[in-house]
């Protein structure tokens, strides 16, 4: 199965960044997208809200992978992507 998965940053201070996700099908749709937060001092992600199609968090995992590879290379981006 591939994925496409759009992340972009919500909001950000000091101690965290919280991020929207959502599959790239469904970005002009009315589905719900998801929402993730990462602990900006060590780098735990927690999952704030899944995105609606999401029921095995197949989505929220590769999200949260991507930024918490961000994260570990010392950046939180504005707006990123998987795609595999």
């Amino acid at each position: 199965m591939a994925f496409c998965i759009l992340i972009f940053k919500k909001e950000e201070n000091e101690s965290f960044a919280r991020y929207n996700f959502m599959a790239c099908e469904f970005k002009d749709t009315d589905k719900e997208h998801g929402v993730l937060e990462i602990n900006k001092e060590n780098g735990e992600i927690t999952l704030i809200k899944a995105a609606d199609y999401d029921e095995k968090k197949h989505f929220y995992q590769r999200a949260s992978y991507k930024i918490l590879t961000h994260w570990k290379n010392g950046d939180l981006p504005d707006r990123t992507i998987w795609a595999s």
